[in-house]
């Protein structure tokens, strides 16, 4: 090898090195920028900044596809930015990559979750969080969901078998949370006109907890719809003794039942036992006096109000049906005088609010149809 092929082979050499130098400091340098781009696009996300997450994290991604993570937290931040579909494409790509590793299989499996529940399709969030229980049995995240997922989709049966295997202390209330789940169960029937096959299911929630109040208040009322008004004041009487500070809603139903089966005198009864047990309940009260208003005894239903006055002091409902009992008296200028006192009050409609959520509704219920809680309307 002459001279000049040795100097020239020793400056293409140099020429190599300096192009892989050049080479290297760039991949570096993307790398570089791919890595703070990507820990920025977390930290917008924790602060809320869902479109400059995007913007970093699908940087990210075009430069480094292998980057299973942060294909994962870019269908997060559409979530959180109101657009769970785009979500739900990215992290259902995802299960098709291969060599996936159990927590991440896990974690797009938890985003699906999430991503269904946004999209209101919760059956498809129940079958996602069974796929977590299948590969984690011990999964608390997935059971925490299904504690709400199931009842949101009337999977009562899997509700009630989740609640047997809850760590939960209160084994009081999981008794009572699995008799309202079973009781969901037969009000389907119910809603149907299946009266008998309703009270089969509604017998069985009474097993889980005798004390639970109402599957009794049901089946009084499948017998009642039924037109079997004397089975049904045997259970509406059952609920009462087991709950009598739940039935100021049930007064006028029973007075109704009383009256067609020719035992109206029979309410007076009804109403004294219940005051017995709840005084404070100034709607018992005036049922009571109003009762004796219809039977003509006008200083017996005045004495009943008077009797619970301290009570019932400032109570437009009450402040009313005394006025009204005094017109019937002749007391006309004491009469005047209450109803001057609550002539800018106006009775109006009674619903029942759930305490979690604020649904609210003309009915009694024992489980919210919104957010699907339990005892939230008394």
């Amino acid at each position: 090898m002459s001279a000049l092929e040795i100097v020239l082979s020793g400056v293409v050499g140099v020429l190599l090195i300096f192009l892989l130098f050049i080479i290297l400091g760039k991949e570096k340098k993307v790398k570089d920028k791919t890595v703070r781009s990507y820990a920025e696009g977390l930290n917008y996300i924790i602060n809320g900044d869902y479109s400059k997450a995007i913007r970093k994290l699908k940087f990210v991604v075009a430069r480094d596809t292998d980057n299973i993570d942060a294909y994962i937290k870019l269908g997060l931040a559409y979530r959180r930015r109101g657009n769970p579909k785009n979500a739900l494409v990215i992290h259902r790509n995802l299960l098709y990559r291969e060599n996936l590793s159990k927590e991440q299989r896990l974690e797009i499996f938890r985003n699906l979750v999430e991503d269904f529940e946004d999209l209101n399709d919760n059956q498809s969030a129940v079958e996602w969080c069974e796929r977590i229980i299948e590969i984690d049995k011990k999964n608390r995240w997935a059971a925490n969901k299904l504690w709400t997922l199931y009842p949101a989709v009337g999977e009562w049966d899997k509700a009630i078998e989740l609640l047997k295997s809850s760590p939960q202390k209160d084994k009081g209330r999981v008794k009572r949370r699995s008799a309202i789940y079973k009781m969901a169960e037969g009000l389907k029937l119910l809603e149907d006109g299946k009266y008998h096959e309703s009270r089969l299911v509604f017998k069985k929630a009474i097993k889980y907890d005798a004390s639970c109040e109402a599957p009794y208040f049901y089946i009084a009322e499948s017998y009642f719809k039924e037109g079997r008004i004397q089975d049904a004041l045997v259970w509406w009487e059952r609920y009462l003794g087991i709950s009598p500070d739940k039935s100021s809603f049930l007064l006028r139903k029973l007075e109704k039942a009383l009256f067609e089966l020719g035992n109206f005198d029979k309410v007076g009864d009804l109403y004294e036992r219940l005051i017995e047990k709840i005084p404070d309940d100034i709607r018992i009260v005036i049922s009571l006096a109003l009762f004796y208003e219809k039977k003509g005894k006008i200083d017996e239903a005045v004495e009943v109000i008077d009797k619970y006055q301290e009570k019932y002091s400032g109570d437009s409902v009450a402040l009313i049906t005394r006025a009204r009992l005094l017109v019937a008296k002749g007391e006309l200028e004491e009469a005047e005088r209450l109803l001057d006192d609550v002539l800018e009050k106006s009775r109006v409609k009674e619903f029942f609010v759930c305490k979690n959520c604020g649904y609210k509704s003309e009915e009694v219920r024992w489980i919210c149809p919104d957010c699907k809680e339990i005892d939230t309307f008394f």
